[in-house]
């Protein structure tokens, strides 16, 4: 609660609840220092009423101010840097924006690319549904209707399946423009589209079974990949707020280089917050959670190198 805006039902106040609650318990010890060591926040790039809050963190337990004292300074943590909530943390739906870019391959050549170097969706995804389109064409039913052949029950079912099947693949495909959740991504496909090709065919060949299992494998990557960019575009432009009154957009960063990942550029922000009284950094660890081995080398990459730039700037100035 302590990052929730002040309105909010939820919201904790650090000033008015958690401060006093500390001094009042410092007092009962006899003034002996607080077993006190580490408070967690959620902050990102989208979620920013925490900093503010944080840097105030800081700020009362320096010692000499209000009359706390710890045994060890305390670590301010920040939750799910990469990972954002609609509304400033407040938003109802539980779907949660990703603030990442993803590695795969651009081309039918199979070299990786970051999400934003590439300039549209993956090659083997616009093949896919090439084939995936070409094959629900109904092509020899169309031609036998057209020379005046008067269709069976299963030809019209058929036809009438593959229209349907071409349809799903094209809602499929120009919903990519949108997306920017993987969990209302499932959703929508758990709940509505596999669902739907169920009913629509009582059973497919074996060719069928494999192209539709070839299509949404490669329709996963289109997805990473839109998902990338429309947060980015997100990110720099913003969108119209759909906001309470209460509430105040969250920032946009149209500095955002697009040569430079989003989980590089999120955590560099949070890194890079100062206190309140000094340039010392408010946030002393970043808590991220990893799917896979190599996304933990590639974000203790990211902070090596941006503690690395802050080293040698220091030493230019010097």
């Amino acid at each position: 609660g302590l990052s929730l805006p002040e309105s909010h039902p939820l919201h904790l106040s650090w000033s008015q609840a958690v401060l006093p609650a500390l001094q009042q318990t410092q007092t009962e010890l006899g003034g002996a220092p607080l077993q006190f060591t580490t408070i967690c926040l959620p902050l990102n790039l989208l979620e920013t009423t925490g900093l503010a809050v944080a840097r105030q963190i800081k700020h009362d337990l320096s010692p000499g101010n209000k009359g706390v004292s710890t045994h060890e300074p305390v670590q301010l943590c920040a939750l799910r840097p990469l990972s954002a909530y609609p509304d400033q943390g407040t938003g109802a739906d539980g779907h949660a924006f990703t603030l990442a870019d993803y590695r795969m391959p651009a081309s039918m050549k199979k070299q990786l690319s970051w999400t934003n170097e590439m300039s549209g969706p993956p090659q083997v995804y616009e093949l896919a549904l090439q084939n995936a389109m070409s094959h629900f064409d109904a092509t020899e039913i169309l031609q036998a209707q057209m020379d005046g052949q008067e269709l069976d029950a299963d030809q019209r079912e058929t036809l009438d399946g593959c229209k349907l099947m071409q349809s799903i693949l094209h809602d499929v495909d120009n919903g990519l423009d949108h997306v920017r959740s993987f969990s209302l991504h499932e959703k929508f496909l758990t709940e509505k589209i596999i669902p739907l090709i169920f009913d629509t065919f009582e059973g497919y060949d074996d060719r069928t079974a494999d192209l539709l299992e070839g299509f949404f494998a490669t329709y996963t990557m289109a997805i990473r990949y839109s998902i990338a960019q429309n947060t980015r575009q997100l990110l720099k432009e913003g969108e119209d707020s759909t906001l309470g009154s209460h509430l105040t957009a969250p920032p946009t960063y149209p500095d955002l280089p697009d040569h430079m990942r989003l989980q590089e550029y999120a955590m560099r922000f949070l890194l890079s917050q100062k206190q309140l009284d000094n340039d010392d950094p408010v946030v002393d660890k970043l808590i991220l959670g990893c799917s896979e081995v190599d996304h933990i080398f590639e974000d203790l990459d990211i902070v090596y190198q941006y503690l690395k730039s802050v080293e040698d700037d220091a030493g230019n100035k010097k």
